[in-house]
């Protein structure tokens, strides 16, 4: 991060914390490379700009978090920070991928198994299931695994 008068993160990181938004601002777009680096490791590019959304998020909750006064630290606690919550995001992921995988192998065998009226319901139930946005079909899948 270069500095200068207006980025300077000793003056900025200070105003920041106490709610201004114009020095949150600058920090967020003096950090941008960094957040869209650690989003660019989500695989699918669809959810690359809801997970850079969530990491801008994170840094500005390592902002609030920031428990020293010395500014020349916060780029480091701020990238550990926003590994973190990149990781713990990585990880739902995989959770919910294994589960969705789970349930389709399911529904799967299930098809193949039963008799013809079952299946007409079933198709028309998985329609239905595509309708839902994905946080509705999250839950509804969350549901069916308990």
């Amino acid at each position: 991060m270069k500095k200068n008068k207006s980025t300077d993160l000793t003056a900025l990181l200070p105003r920041a914390r106490s709610g201004d938004q114009e020095a949150q601002l600058a920090i967020v777009t003096a950090f941008r490379p960094l957040v869209q680096k650690l989003a660019g490791q989500e695989k699918n590019p669809s959810l690359r700009m809801d997970l850079a959304s969530q990491l801008v998020l994170g840094l500005l909750e390592a902002i609030r978090k920031y428990p020293g006064e010395v500014a020349k630290r916060f780029p480091g606690f701020a990238k550990t920070h926003l590994r973190h919550l990149l990781f713990h995001y990585i990880r739902k992921e995989v959770r919910w991928n294994k589960l969705k995988e789970k349930l389709y192998d399911q529904t799967q065998e299930l098809c193949y198994t039963e008799d013809f009226t079952l299946r007409i319901q079933r198709r028309e139930l998985q329609d239905a299931l595509q309708c839902l946005t994905p946080a509705e079909q999250r839950l509804v899948y969350l549901a069916a695994s308990q």
